[in-house]
């Protein structure tokens, strides 16, 4: 039967009972045979077509970047095409042949040391003048020296004059001397000598013969005058270079190497020994010389000519110009090379950051809020325009201040002389004031002036005569008042200047110490009165004889001698006291008379019997009138004053249950200051004291003054104790400040 119109077998039928969905399975001897993609089966024939497919995408590489000991070029990463290569190792590894190496090879295979890590010689055999000595691997190779008899090492001497037989010529004497007897193997005129070769570059005798020394020729010196012994005399010259012999005028001659000059009576002939063939110059050919690397280096002489040899040291470096290798990108990025040059290419990689140096974009905004780029001037202005009050400048010099940012003010520009200075007086808180440069001397210092016209004292100073003054912050004298306090007397709101009137000023001895017994338990600032010291007096002979006259209405006695001294227990013992005979007109009594063993009567002390008055001890002295700084004067106090702190003590000794105080004056110590005490010595035992502590703080108070209390215990043991206390500036009482007082304890 004839297929329909447009049957297609593989379209089923519709409601095809016995229509089936096929499928296509192959079977191997072991299992299913598996297809994907590229493997086809017709049904239609059966035939099976395999397409070749490339192998499966497991992932995309899209840019590569440098790591630990890779380097990618470019720099910043492959991300289409470019090159990997091994980053090079840091100096001091460089490339070139190891003997006896010891290496060290990272992860990656890299050798980053290299060294000679195997001592080369571990045994050998010498002969003289070479020898060895120690023992293997460590062994000394040393040269002997040489001398006329054994060979060895021997030092180089560059002169012809030296007479030493243990050194060796330079090949440059040798050639002056191969000179030398070129000059001697010519035949000279009759009466001509040979006296040495000269150095017409440094214009100095080189070397002489033995009959050119005799006839004045010295080796280092310059040529002798003409005539005299030297005359028929020549040199050969050993360098060139431009000279003019001594009492010529003319043009320097350009002498040559091999040239002659010969004294004559009157004058030096040069005489022309060698050819004189023009040098090259820049504009003009001639001879040239070859540069040497020294002289390449220094790129300033037109004259030589340069090799390719002497070229090969010009290396650049930061202070001269040469060759200088090409930076890579890395090497730009890490600023740190100073041999090698950067191309326009490198600093493309050169980009600023936040936290790297290098080339930044600019931007024409003073909002933008860019992190890479930088600000033009015009933003600047931009911002200057928008923030900067100008409207409040009014005049050359004014200052804009204010009592907060929304609150500017102006201040106008102060006298020449004046100082711009913080015042709280004002709500803008500036003033211009006068200004006088700090002075030297200190508020508190005591001089002496030279005249009695107080009109004539200078200011800020005031006598020392014990007046009373205000210690109000407003007072003139409120700055000395800081120094000095009420150590001269006063109270509240008043003080006392130190009366120096009549006194002699001595150091004080601090009441401390060996030489603070002077002043113990004297305190600073006070008076000590006048005292003589114990001494004695050397008296005449006491041997003399006194005469007694007695008269009254009845009669009259007379004694002829009389002994007036102490008895045996007076202060002149062992002197007899007894009876003395005596007349009576023309009778005789007897008649005794008791001398006062004691020199305390009106009869028997020695008077002082100095000029008036005689209440003083003095030495030699000169009246002036003593003066005291106190007050800077408006001027700023300098600003480098040292702290001082003066520690006394009000009592000297202290028995059980004593109270006492110690006093702390300072100078340049803000008030408020705390200051801390500590007690030591032999009395560094708490139960010595009430309370029972060795420490304790005070504060510097009122006229500049600090001071505590101590007090002893009712009972202790046995004393003798020292008490020695200290001040500190520190709580940890590492830092000492002013002396320390001793307080004996009984």
């Amino acid at each position: 039967m004839a297929s329909p119109d447009n049957f297609d077998p593989l379209i089923p039928i519709p409601n095809d009972p016995f229509y089936f969905p096929a499928s296509w399975n192959f079977y191997t001897p072991s299992t299913n045979l598996v297809y994907g993609p590229g493997f086809t089966i017709n049904p239609v024939d059966g035939t099976v077509t395999v397409v070749q497919l490339p192998p499966p995408v497991i992932g995309t590489v899209t840019k590569i970047t440098s790591g630990t000991g890779i380097t990618t070029t470019p720099i910043t990463g492959i991300s289409v095409s470019g090159s990997i290569s091994l980053k090079a190792y840091p100096a001091p590894l460089v490339p070139g042949a190891y003997k006896n190496t010891t290496l060290t090879v990272d992860q990656y295979g890299k050798v980053t040391v290299a060294s000679d890590g195997v001592p080369p010689i571990v045994s050998g055999l010498a002969e003289y003048p070479v020898s060895l000595t120690g023992a293997a691997p460590t062994l000394t190779i040393a040269i002997a020296v040489g001398t006329t008899l054994s060979p060895g090492t021997t030092q180089l001497v560059d002169d012809l004059i030296t007479t030493d037989n243990t050194k060796s010529l330079t090949a440059k004497q040798g050639y002056i001397l191969n000179q030398n007897i070129n000059a001697v193997s010519q035949t000279p005129v009759e009466g001509q000598f040979y006296a040495g070769t000269f150095s017409a570059l440094s214009q100095t005798i080189v070397s002489v013969t033995s009959l050119g020394l005799s006839r004045g020729f010295l080796p280092g010196g310059s040529l002798p005058l003409p005539g005299s012994s030297s005359v028929e005399g020549f040199v050969v010259c050993t360098d060139k270079g431009p000279f003019s012999p001594p009492g010529w005028s003319g043009t320097p001659y350009n002498v040559q190497p091999g040239d002659y000059f010969y004294c004559g009576n009157t004058q030096w002939l040069f005489i022309r020994n060698s050819f004189d063939y023009p040098y090259a110059t820049t504009t003009t050919p001639g001879l040239v010389q070859l540069a040497t690397q020294a002289s390449v280096v220094g790129f300033t002489n037109n004259t030589f000519v340069c090799t390719p040899y002497s070229l090969d040291s010009i290396n650049a470096t930061t202070t001269e110009r040469g060759w200088v290798y090409q930076a890579s990108d890395l090497e730009t990025q890490q600023l740190l090379s100073p041999v090698k040059a950067v191309s326009p290419a490198n600093l493309n990689a050169l980009a600023a950051t936040l936290f790297d140096r290098g080339i930044l974009s600019l931007v024409d905004s003073f909002a933008s809020t860019s992190t890479t780029e930088g600000v033009t001037i015009n933003a600047v202005k931009q911002t200057y325009d928008a923030i900067t009050l100008k409207s409040f400048i009014n005049a050359v010099g004014d200052v804009i201040t204010g009592t907060g940012p929304a609150a500017p003010y102006t201040l106008g520009r102060g006298a020449a002389t004046y100082r711009l200075t913080v015042d709280d007086s004002v709500a803008h808180g500036l003033s211009w004031k006068p200004y006088s440069p700090p002075q030297a001397v200190k508020v508190g210092t005591v001089m002496w002036f030279a005249t009695d016209n107080l009109l004539k004292l200078p200011t800020t100073w005031v006598v020392c005569n014990g007046a009373s003054a205000s210690a109000l912050p407003t007072s003139p004298y409120y700055d000395l008042f800081q120094v000095i306090g009420y150590t001269f007397g006063g109270a509240g709101a008043t003080f006392n200047l130190p009366d120096l009137r009549g006194k002699f000023v001595r150091g004080w001895s601090g009441a401390g110490g060996t030489a603070g017994a002077i002043d113990n338990p004297r305190v600073f600032g006070s008076t000590q009165l006048s005292n003589v010291v114990q001494h004695t007096h050397p008296l005449p002979s006491l041997s003399h004889n006194h005469v007694v006259s007695v008269n009254d209405v009845l009669h009259n006695h007379s004694v002829g001698s009389a002994t007036i001294v102490g008895g045996t227990t007076g202060y002149f013992p062992n002197k007899d006291t007894g009876a003395e005979f005596m007349t009576n007109g023309n009778a005789s009594a007897n008649v005794t008379m008791t001398a006062v063993d004691a020199l305390t009567g009106p009869l028997d002390t020695l008077t002082n019997t100095a000029p008036a008055p005689t209440d003083q001890t003095r030495p030699v002295n000169f009246p002036m009138v003593p003066i005291i700084r106190y007050t800077y004067g408006g001027v700023t106090p300098p600003s480098n004053a040292t702290p001082e702190y003066f520690v006394s003590s009000t009592t000297a000794t202290a028995p059980p249950s004593t109270n006492w105080q110690i006093e702390i004056l300072t100078v340049n110590v803000p008030r408020g200051t705390t200051l801390y005490w500590e007690i030591g010595g032999s009395a560094a035992d708490a139960s010595l004291w009430v309370p029972a502590t060795l420490t304790g703080t005070t504060t510097v108070g009122q006229g500049n003054l600090a001071a505590f209390n101590l007090e002893t215990a009712a009972s202790y043991p046995a004393p003798p104790y020292v008490a020695e206390i200290k001040i500190y500036s520190d709580a940890a009482r590492t830092i000492q400040v002013g002396n320390a007082v001793n307080v004996d304890l009984l």
